[in-house]
């Protein structure tokens, strides 16, 4: 699939998205198209931070502060996570 953004793009979460944590795990669920995904430790956190749009680089920037990776490959998971959750429904580049 082709990249359809850059740095500077914005990102946001869809409206009616819910977000869920019980017992450890994290949940997102489309009430729409009636989908649930769990998160691992570092979308969920991208989730978190997508409470208000944020642009890849910002995020980019924070993934690589509050985990231990480089910013390359802060930049790849992002994209893939971004890739992923937008085909889903669950968020939009603006």
């Amino acid at each position: 699939m082709a990249k359809k953004f850059d740095d500077n793009t914005m990102i946001k979460r869809m409206q009616g998205i819910v977000y869920k944590e019980v017992e450890g795990v994290f949940y997102i669920l489309n009430y729409q198209t009636v989908t649930l995904h769990t998160l691992n430790e570092t979308a969920s956190f991208v989730w978190k931070e997508l409470a208000k749009p944020k642009t890849i680089k910002q995020l980019t920037e924070t993934i690589v502060d509050n985990f231990s990776t480089t910013k390359t490959q802060a930049k790849q998971d992002l994209e893939k996570f971004i890739i992923k959750y937008k085909k889903l429904g669950f968020l939009e580049l603006i």
